[in-house]
């Protein structure tokens, strides 16, 4: 997250904020449920590299 926070100027607590908000949105309790919701609602794709 610290070098996210760093392209994006702002705080590593920013980052998780934004990043638990989304998560909550969705409903995701982790990273691998946020993916599984992007795979379902076609906004990732599982064959892609």
């Amino acid at each position: 997250m610290t070098g996210l926070a760093a392209h994006l100027f702002v705080s590593p607590a920013t980052v998780k904020t934004h990043i638990t908000n989304a998560f909550a949105e969705i409903g995701a309790r982790n990273r691998a449920d946020a993916v599984r919701y992007g795979y379902r609602h076609g906004l990732a794709d599982p064959t892609a590299e």
